[in-house]
C-alpha cells in the first residue's frame, strides 16, 4: 500500500518515516525509528517539522501510509492558489462537517471550501509551520485512557491554527483516495466514524 501511495511522488523530494514497521526492504528516503503508537504520534509530526525546517522548502504534505490515487498535479495547482499567506489544506473530503471544534464552513470556490479543521494529511506553505515555530505541543496522556480518541495532532493543529487565524481548507472533492479500512492507530473510533474520501 505505501509502495502505492508514493506512486505519484516519485518525482517529488519525499521523505519516509517508518516507525516501527517488520518490513524489510525499506523503500528509497525511509528513515527508520521507534513505534510509539497513538500516545507518541506526536513526536513523530515533531521529527518530520525539524526536517521542514532544515530546509529551505516552501511546499509541504503530511500524509499517512493509506492514501491512495494522489492528485499531485491538483495538490500543486491548490498550493498556488493560497501560498502567498499561510494556510493548511486538507488531501481528503469525507462525510465530517465540523471536527475538534464548530466553525462555519463555506465555499471559496469552486474547488475549495474553508472547513476549519485539520485533520493530519494535509498540505502548506512554509509561512504556516513557521508560526507553529515547527513544533507541536506535548498531547496529554489521560486522552489515552479513552481507546477511542484519536492521537491529538489534528486536534491541536486544528485548535492552534484557528487562534493562529490560518485558514484551513479542504477540497470539495478529495485529492486523494482513503477507503473503509480499519485502522491500527484508532479501531474503535474508525467505525464508528468512517473516514471515507468523497
Amino acid at each position: 500500500m505505501l509502495a502505492e501511495t508514493i506512486k505519484p511522488l516519485k518525482r517529488e523530494k519525499h521523505i519516509i518515516i517508518d516507525d516501527g514497521s517488520d518490513y524489510k526492504d525499506l523503500l528509497p528516503n525511509t528513515i527508520r525509528i521507534e513505534h510509539q503508537g497513538r500516545e507518541g504520534f506526536v513526536n513523530i509530526f515533531n521529527f518530520a517539522f525539524e526536517l521542514c525546517e532544515e530546509t529551505d522548502d516552501d511546499f509541504f504534505m503530511f500524509m499517512g501510509d493509506d492514501f491512495q490515487n494522489i492528485d499531485i498535479e491538483t495538490i500543486k495547482k491548490r498550493f498556488e492558489q493560497f501560498k502567498e499567506k499561510p494556510f493548511i489544506y486538507n488531501i481528503i473530503k469525507d462525510n465530517r462537517e465540523n471536527c475538534f471544534m464548530v466553525n462555519d464552513n463555506y465555499s471559496v470556490d469552486e474547488f475549495t471550501e474553508y472547513c476549519g479543521f485539520n485533520d493530519a494529511g494535509f498540505f502548506c506553505n512554509r509561512k504556516a509551520l513557521e508560526l507553529l515555530n515547527f513544533r507541536l505541543n506535548p498531547v496529554n496522556q489521560n486522552r489515552f485512557k479513552n481507546p477511542a480518541r484519536s492521537t491529538g495532532v489534528g486536534e491541536q493543529l486544528t485548535q492552534r491554527l484557528f487562534q493562529l487565524d490560518v485558514p484551513m481548507y479542504r477540497p470539495k472533492k478529495s485529492l486523494a483516495y482513503h477507503g473503509d479500512h480499519d485502522s491500527v492507530m484508532h479501531y474503535e473510533e474508525r467505525k464508528k466514524n468512517k473516514l471515507i474520501s468523497l
